[in-house]
């Protein structure tokens, strides 16, 4: 009985993680707006894009919901995690052991996953302001190479200038010398060393 009742505080605070959570994605670098209950405050956990997210430029809230742009696709956090919601101490732990577990099987099924997905301390850094900003345009539709140091870096949309869209690895992309672009692609990048 003991263990059955574990298991249902286990499910139970699974459900209950995953309801203060919401995945907002923006599409082909369109606006996008997720509604969500955003009065506790909101919180990006999990960044799931190649291209950055950052709060008040690619992402925001407002007391409506969530809007992402410019590629960013996220998972956010809603409420306020600093203060403790009540309940006694067996749900307390039961949260928290459901938290370690679900995080422990989030881990194990990512760990081969592409550049895409960012430790912390990962998108920590990238968050920040970058350390160069490099305008690349292909005119004519023609592939063009634009010189910057970009080592063993990471290469951000920062603003997209064409209509023709800027895909990584399509019609954009980099290596430690330069950023190249192709077919109409036109963009500031945000070198990150």
């Amino acid at each position: 009985m003991k263990k059955l009742t574990l298991a249902a505080a286990l499910a139970l605070a699974a459900f209950a993680a995953g309801a203060n959570t919401i995945v907002c994605e923006s599409n082909s670098h369109q606006t996008q707006f997720c509604r969500a209950d955003t009065s506790g405050g909101v919180r990006l956990s999990t960044q799931y894009s190649g291209a950055g997210c950052y709060q008040g430029s690619t992402w925001g809230y407002d007391g409506r919901g969530v809007w992402v742009s410019n590629g960013c696709r996220a998972e956010f956090e809603l409420g306020d995690y600093r203060r403790s919601r009540g309940g006694n101490r067996d749900s307390a732990a039961a949260a928290a052991l459901a938290i370690g577990i679900i995080g422990a099987a989030v881990i194990a099924s990512q760990k081969d996953k592409d550049r895409r997905d960012y430790d912390r301390d990962d998108y920590d850094h990238y968050s920040s302001r970058p350390d160069d900003v490099v305008q690349c345009e292909s005119q004519d539709n023609r592939t063009t190479d634009c010189p910057a140091y970009i080592g063993r870096g990471r290469v951000e949309i920062e603003r997209q200038l064409s209509q023709a869209p800027c895909r990584f690895g399509s019609s954009w992309g980099y290596d430690r010398r330069a950023i190249w672009v192709s077919d109409g692609c036109r963009a500031e990048f945000a070198v990150y060393r």
